[in-house]
């Protein structure tokens, strides 16, 4: 059986507790299980995609689900060299299909995604749920546990972040509402294949400045998630060399089954699990 190679990052969801009724902040499948039976969810429609999500109970605390997207993208045409080609043809009422499959574990709020580029970012899970719970849901990349530590922001104060960034082809697909979102259009709109950036809080002869801590780890998470960043670095303060949070994520290779064009689903799932095993002794240094 033919194989693919994806990769695998581990997320953490965010949100306000506080805000959140319990059973949701609990676990955030609780709203698609009914006295512990799946109930049907409504298809969801974002920037002219919809979207589909499939979830299922894989044992105490823990969930596997399918995200899928459904385009009406053109069909590129069949054939073979020197020879005449065809259209491929799907119904008027059908679409093309690309999905992405995940693990979510209730203990400490973990995602194991299956990377997609096919399909897109996590950040499509993030707004699904949101709109479903009414409440915002965030995955954020697990950094690994040194630079966990160095990035505890009350701490190690940001000095400088500096990162390197594809632009968009289509800007308006990009979910994040923040910094990221207009510096892309930006680029898009002057015609840009790419930019570097170096933010700092100081000037020669100035020193002693920060930059808003918050602001900028979440410009930092949103542009990893964006999928377009090549590079993004923070400078803390007491830490000597800056702490590069590409490299600095929880992340594996899987090599998964596939059927035509899509991952066999045992396969990818058992994959998947494998990933957070690899992982264990990080995820408990983590989150205890």
């Amino acid at each position: 059986m033919d194989t693919k190679t994806y990769t695998a990052s581990i997320y953490a969801a965010t949100f306000n507790k506080d805000d959140m009724p319990s059973d949701s902040a609990n676990d955030l499948f609780s709203t698609v299980f009914k006295d512990g039976k799946p109930i049907d969810i409504p298809t969801w429609t974002n920037k002219g995609r919809t979207y589909e999500l499939v979830v299922q109970s894989a044992g105490t605390g823990c969930y596997k689900g399918i995200i899928k997207k459904f385009c009406r993208d053109p069909l590129p045409h069949a054939g073979k060299p020197k020879a005449q080609e065809r259209e491929l043809e799907i119904e008027d009422d059908e679409s093309t299909i690309e999905r992405s499959h995940f693990l979510y574990y209730k203990s400490h709020h973990l995602l194991i995604w299956q990377e997609n580029k096919a399909f897109g970012q996590v950040a499509c899970l993030s707004s699904l749920l949101s709109d479903l719970l009414g409440h915002t849901v965030v995955f954020n990349p697990v950094l690994t546990t040194e630079a966990t530590l160095q990035i505890l922001l009350e701490q190690h104060k940001p000095k400088v972040i500096e990162f390197s960034v594809a632009a968009p082809s289509n800007p308006a697909l990009y979910d994040s509402k923040d910094y990221s979102e207009r510096m892309l259009k930006m680029m898009h709109d002057l015609g840009a294949m790419s930019g570097s950036f170096r933010v700092s809080a100081n000037a020669q002869g100035m020193k002693g400045r920060f930059l808003d801590a918050q602001n900028t780890l979440t410009l930092a998470n949103n542009l990893i998630k964006s999928g377009k960043a090549t590079k993004v670095r923070l400078e803390l303060e007491d830490i000597s060399h800056p702490v590069d949070l590409l490299v600095d994520r929880l992340r594996d290779k899987i090599e998964v089954e596939m059927l035509g064009r899509y991952p066999v689903e045992v396969n990818v799932y058992e994959k998947l699990a494998k990933v957070k095993d690899h992982f264990a002794g990080e995820l408990k240094a983590i989150f205890g």
